[in-house]
């Protein structure tokens, strides 16, 4: 994935900002980035604070599931590499956190 990172994820980020986008739309944009910063956080991870709050918020709403945690396992991997991308929005990060009923034990350690 790493030389397609460059290519992806501009219109990624773009979607994620887009105002009136379909929610359905951005749940997915938000999982797409957090799985392709869990697998190239060093190419997303400086991008961090133009997504972060969007990401929050499309993600705080939906239900525990595979795709939630992969998509968290990435914005924390992403974190990690970059964590001044959260400072700004670090409320929303926390938030975003909160809405998780039960994470997996090893995620809950990361959280």
């Amino acid at each position: 994935m790493q030389p397609y990172v460059g290519v992806v994820l501009p219109n990624l980020v773009e979607i994620i900002n887009r105002p009136n986008t379909p929610k359905t739309l951005l749940e997915n944009t938000a999982i797409t980035i957090g799985r392709l910063g869990y697998v190239c956080p060093q190419e997303v991870a400086p991008q961090l604070q133009q997504f972060i709050r969007p990401w929050c918020t499309s993600l705080r709403n939906i239900r525990d599931n595979e795709e939630k945690d992969s998509a968290f396992r990435g914005i924390c991997v992403m974190i990690g590499v970059n964590p001044a991308g959260v400072v700004q929005d670090f409320i929303f990060f926390c938030d975003a956190v909160a809405s998780w009923v039960n994470p997996k034990d090893d995620l809950r350690y990361v959280l």
